[in-house]
């Protein structure tokens, strides 16, 4: 709203602030050399102007230097063309200097139309200046001839610097030691605030007496114009790129050397010499206090076009700098502003300039000679890039700046001003690591608001650091894409441009990569703010694959001169080139049309239909310059046919019509809507009947909003199949009926996912199979509809110890992990399609062999690893003289080993008969120390890149050769020195000795149908479940939920029981579980899976309990069993080791059981009390969450404690 009131506040203004006695004009070459006059000021003379000198004055000189609102001025461009700006006074030079000369004023030029900064102009005694920013590139203003302030050139600043005055050979001579450091990618984020104000830096120029001789000065007065018209002119680029104002001292006049005799500086003409001189000269003139930044301007110089070897604000260095040649008005500006850049940490910005070793790799950001300001642009022979020199900054550029000025953060000072930063926005892509084919055209689409409703200007630049190839010769990495103008229209870049593609012209330096790679961009958006440039930025970055591509049109093609009819249905064909396959992944495209040219695709004919190479679209409109457009949906790679293509009118009258989309995905929970849309020609004017034919599955539920399709009516295809079961693709066909027409066909081709994703069995390893071997192998039947995959791997039916995960597109998992023996795991699978995640399966389960096994830790470690080799071996002892039994299995396991090269190393096991096998032996050489594990069942041969990561490898020789030995007795582990030269020692190594074992089976004598009344819980009874097992009480027989019922939940004691939990036999006995109805109406069946085990090895699964809900059922009649937890104290919690019990609140005891289970539900304590105060030791027991639960015929009470 105030910058609306601001402008509409101007608008108003300008029909009183306008100076009518300023007029420009445009004469020819030929009247203004008439006037006698050559150009000694080095201009074109082909855009002339003349203008009343006196009366300019008068406007500008006269104005008030604190008016915020200005005036309008007329000023002339390029061809003759005259352009009205809204002028503001903007002064450059301190108060103090402004007041000494009053007649050098200088001031900045704003947009009438949104009041953003364009240009910035001056005046004095020595004439007018100014340079206006036109779509990124500078144009200047400047008068012809030293004597003559009434003609003047107009000109762009490029244009003015001839061959001979580009920086070859005259480089740049910077040093970039001083200089910030490399940008990394994490760098160019946005800042991290969103204001921006304008810093002010103090400025100091020096000059040399041959400086002020070029320029044909004799006044100090003469000399601070020429000072003010550069210094004016670069802040025009620093407010827009840096939001940086340089600010002329006043004690600057004293560092202008006039004649020749006086000059401190004895060398003029050699960059390289005056570096020092220029440091020591300000030192003498000035105060570090005084200035932020200097330079020394000086004559053409022999050896550099300018010199930088020092950094603004560094009090040691921040006046070497030399810039060179003020004869030559556009070349001397682009070289301060270079050098300038310099001393602020801007570093070159150009990969490569035929063997310059003035190439920076922190910069390296543009092929070849680049074309920015920090570049070198038409100075590097083979390495420059066409179109010459831009006046912008490189993107690299702004951030070492920015890094720059946040490393001197007290230097200079910020105005009160406030702008805000554009705030950009990216598209989302559903890949995560975006990929296109190589050697395809590609587009960078990104926008951007502004909180202050600044106009904004966008530049898309690519940010790869190039190692300083020549231009074209880099593939895998550094730059491949120069640097374009911003301008209001560059938020999408099309790569290579869009003439390139329709004439495959080969462009050198905007390149398609044609190798694998990364590609990283910045979108740099530029808002030009009058008070201070705001400069967003944001990354965006994709990768590239060489196995697929080139991705393009094969009809149309270059050679393509059809003229189409409108209405046709045409077959576009294309290569895909393995666009379709991973990593690329474009499983569909788009196609657009354009009618005139490429300008715009306005018309789309086909959204996601299949990467198939095919497809018919209809020709919509007619055109001259007609051409299609292809790109992978959900991507940027894209292909623009090469050929202008006419399409015209059929000679009668008719119709056709097309549906949109041609393919879709429909979902059961999505119902999708397809337009029809209808075209004629020739005054078609019949009735044009849709109808619906065939093709869609049982179930589907489809119609037509309507039958008679109109121009510019279309009809609506309604597609709903969330009752759809048949999963699968299918074509829809409709067909049109005129009067006196041929029938029109369409076709619509739809995939139908179903509306559940439902596990459909596991298969290997069979649910509930027991004596599975260590590492396994995962496998289940695949479900209809799915796309991907998840597996989780569990050691407790809670899933909340993951021990592997896997997902991918396979219905198999083949695990490398070694799991302990006899131990019970649980296994699910879910699947994902696009459309919707389905639901875990039920737990399924298996027990690895039984093997009980004894881990036994070393004596005696650590022990010392002698570099002798004619020490004796190191035995590392373990006490088995309290086991008893015959091996099964043996692992030496967490061999922990500080060595500097294992290599030296042989590592043995020795059993109690002397029997010796090798483990490993004189492999990994040069690896410093070991931490892994040996076991015969391992599917990993041993890796010397993880022998430290702590894994488990086959040993070099299998350990089960001790099969069939006696436990008892002197194991041992030797490591023997086989080649000298290092030492170490043996931190830890653990024995595991594992015998067979048996264990009872359960056995089922009870699982009866469990009949439930509909409308009430119902107490489950040992008379319908009841499981036994030889030496197991009911206190010790689990039952573990793998799944739950549908219609209904278990609780245990009032509480509801989950997929995971469990429930003991006792439990039963006592009554307190029970199964409540979701639905009183309900009536049929349900079920749940079931795992029993005691708390050894027994075990089975999985068993179902079949569940009948009828409201005819009997209701239980057992007494309810009351929750008395609010009555029962139980403390102190969390405790170390000793739970105390009061339930002195409830009055009938009777017999009363405790128990203690761990969290996975294991029965750790359990004792019958008759006293209504009780302790229970668990100082025994590991520190975790336990459950505590006290329990009678009568009432029940759970409690979770924390032991420490």
């Amino acid at each position: 709203m105030q910058k609306f009131f601001l402008l509409f506040f101007f608008a108003i203004l300008s029909t009183l602030t306008y100076a009518q006695d300023v007029q420009w004009k445009s004469v020819s070459g030929i009247q203004a050399m008439g006037r006698s006059m050559a150009s000694d000021e080095n201009v074109p003379l082909t855009n002339l102007f003349t203008v009343n000198f006196e009366s300019l004055t008068t406007v500008l000189s006269q104005s008030d230097a604190s008016d915020i609102t200005g005036f309008t001025l007329d000023l002339p461009l390029l061809e003759g063309k005259i352009k009205r700006f809204r002028v503001i006074p903007s002064a450059v030079m301190e108060p103090t200097l402004q007041a000494r000369f009053p007649m050098i004023r200088t001031f900045k030029l704003l947009s009438i139309e949104t009041g953003q900064l364009e240009g910035r102009i001056g005046i004095s005694p020595e004439g007018f200046y100014g340079v206006i920013d036109i779509n990124g590139r500078e144009v200047l203003i400047n008068k012809v001839n030293k004597k003559d302030n009434s003609l003047y050139a107009v000109f762009r600043l490029t244009d003015n610097i001839a061959p001979k005055d580009l920086l070859t050979p005259l480089p740049c001579g910077a040093d970039f030691s001083e200089h910030a450091g490399e940008i990394t990618q994490e760098d160019a984020l946005d800042e991290r605030s969103t204001e921006v104000r304008m810093r002010h830096f103090k400025v100091a120029i020096a000059t040399t007496s041959s400086f002020v001789s070029d320029i044909n000065a004799t006044t100090i007065e003469q000399v601070l114009a020429k000072i003010v018209q550069v210094i004016n002119q670069v802040n025009l680029r620093y407010n827009k790129d840096f939001a940086i104002q340089l600010d002329l001292i006043d004690k600057t006049t004293n560092l202008f050397n006039m004649t020749k005799e006086e000059d401190f500086f004895k060398i003029q003409n050699n960059g390289g010499n005056l570096l020092g001189p220029s440091q020591e000269f300000f030192q003498q003139k000035l105060q570090a206090a005084d200035y932020d930044i200097g330079q020394t301007w000086t004559t053409w110089c022999t050896d550099v076009g300018g010199v930088v070897s020092g950094s603004a604000c560094n009090n040691q260095s921040k006046a070497r700098g030399i810039s060179c040649g003020p004869t030559n008005v556009s070349y001397f500006l682009t070289t301060v502003k270079h050098e300038m850049g310099h001393q602020f940490s801007a570093s070159h910005t150009f990969n490569s300039c035929n063997g310059s070793t003035q190439q920076a790799s922190q910069g390296a950001y543009e092929p070849g000679s680049g074309s920015t300001i920090m570049a070198y642009p038409g100075a590097c022979g083979p390495d420059n890039i066409a179109g010459g020199a831009d006046d912008y900054f490189h993107v690299i550029s702004i951030l070492q700046v920015r890094e720059h000025n946040k490393a001197y953060a007290t230097c200079g000072y910020f105005a009160e001003e406030i702008n805000h930063i554009p705030e950009i926005k990216l598209p989302q892509y559903e890949s995560a690591e975006l990929t296109i084919p190589k050697l395809t055209p590609y587009e960078l689409i990104g926008s951007a608001t502004d909180e202050d409703n600044d106009n904004l200007i966008y530049i898309w630049e690519e940010f790869d650091q190039g190692n300083g190839e020549p231009l074209g010769t880099n593939f895998a990495s550094g730059p491949l894409n120069r640097s374009y103008p911003p301008s209001a229209n560059n938020h999408t870049r099309m790569i290579p441009r869009f003439s390139y593609i329709t004439s495959e012209t080969f462009d050198i330096a905007d390149r398609m990569p044609d190798a694998t790679r990364e590609m990283n961009w910045k979108l740099v958006v530029r808002d030009y703010n009058s008070l201070v440039g705001g400069v967003g930025i944001a990354d965006f970055r994709f990768k590239v694959d060489s196995n697929a591509g080139p991705f393009r049109f094969t009809f149309p093609n270059i050679s393509s001169d059809t003229a189409f009819k409108v209405g046709q249905y045409v077959e576009l064909k294309w290569d895909v080139a393995n666009s379709d396959k991973a990593p690329v992944n474009a499983k569909y495209v788009d196609i657009f049309y354009s009618t005139n040219g490429g300008a715009d695709f306005s018309d789309t004919l086909a959204i996601r239909t299949p990467n198939d190479g095919a497809e018919f679209v209809m020709i919509p409109k007619k055109a001259t310059n007609g051409r299609f457009k292809i790109k992978g949906n959900g991507s940027i790679f894209l292909d623009i046919s090469r050929q202008a293509l006419r399409s015209v009118e059929p000679d009668s009258a008719g119709y056709s019509y097309d549906v949109y989309p041609h393919n879709a995905l429909l979902c059961p929970a999505e119902p999708k809507d397809f337009i029809i849309k209808g075209i004629t020609w020739k005054g078609f004017d019949k009735d044009v009947k849709v109808e619906l034919v065939d093709g869609w599955p049982q179930n589907t539920i489809i119609n037509l909003d309507k039958q008679i399709l109109k121009v510019g009516e279309p009809i609506s295809l309604h597609i709903d199949t969330k009752d759809v079961t048949e999963a699968g693709f299918y074509t829809i066909r409709l067909r049109a009926i005129a009067e006196g027409q041929d029938t029109i066909w369409r076709y619509v081709d739809v995939e139908i996912l179903p509306s559940k994703l439902e596990f459909k069995g596991a298969n290997l390893p069979l649910p509930g199979s027991f004596n599975q071997n260590q590492v396994q192998s995962f496998a289940w039947n695949p479900i209809p509809g799915a796309d991907t995959y998840e597996f989780q791997l569990s050691s407790n039916p809670h899933f909340d110890n993951i021990l592997e995960t896997y997902s991918g597109s396979e219905p198999a998992y083949h695990s490398l992990e070694v799991l302990p023996p006899g131990t019970i795991f649980y296994w699910r699978v879910r699947a994902f399609n696009r459309c919707f995640d389905g639901p875990w399966s039920e737990s399924n389960t298996f027990q690895t062999i039984l093997f009980e096994c004894n881990t036994i830790g070393a004596l005696g470690l650590p022990k010392a690893l002698s570099s002798n080799v004619t020490a004796p071996p190191v035995n590392v002892l373990f006490d088995i003289s309290n086991s008893t039994g015959v091996v099964a299995d043996i692992n030496v396991k967490n061999i922990d080993i500080s060595h500097s090269d294992i290599s030296k190393l042989k590592i043995s096991a020795i059993s109690p008969t002397g029997k010796e096998i090798v483990l490993v032996s004189e492999r990994c050489a040069g690896i410093s120390g070991m931490l892994t594990s040996f076991d015969d069942a391992s599917p990993l041969e041993l890796s010397c890149g993880q022998i430290k990561a702590n894994r488990t490898f086959k040993p070099q020789n299998p350990l089960d050769e001790f099969n069939g030995e006696q436990v008892q007795g002197n194991w041992s582990v030797r490591i023997t020195t086989l080649r000298g030269g290092s030492s170490g020692k043996v931190n830890n190594i653990d024995f595991d000795l594992c015998a067979s074992i048996t264990s009872p089976p359960i056995v089922k004598v009870n699982n009866n149908l469990f009949k439930v009344n509909s409308a009430n819980s119902q107490v489950l009874e040992n008379k319908d479940l009841l499981y036994t097992c030889d030496g197991t009480g009911d206190d010790q027989l689990r039952y573990i939920l793998l799944s739950e019922p549908a219609h209904g939940y278990f609780t245990l004691y009032g509480q509801e029981l989950h997929q995971g939990d469990g429930f003991l036999q006792a439990h039963l006995n006592d009554w307190a579980v029970r199964y409540v109805p979701y639905d009183p109406e309900f009536e049929g069946s349900d079920k749940v899976e079931l795992l029993v085990r005691n708390d050894k090895f027994a075990y089975l699964a999985p068993e179902s309990l079949n569940i009948e809900l009828n409201k005819d059922n009997t209701v239980s009649t057992k007494p309810e069993v009351q929750d008395v937890s609010k009555l029962i104290s139980v403390y102190p919690n969390p405790t170390n080791g000793l739970v105390s019990i009061d339930m002195s609140d409830i009055k009938q005891l009777g017999d009363v059981t405790t128990t203690v289970t761990d969290i996975a539900g294991k029965v750790v304590l359990s004792k019958k009390v008759s006293n209504n105060k009780i302790q229970l030791n668990i100082d025994t027991m590991p520190a975790g969450i336990y459950f505590v639960t006290v329990s009678s015929e009568l009432f029940f009470s759970i409690h979770k404690i924390v032991k420490l």
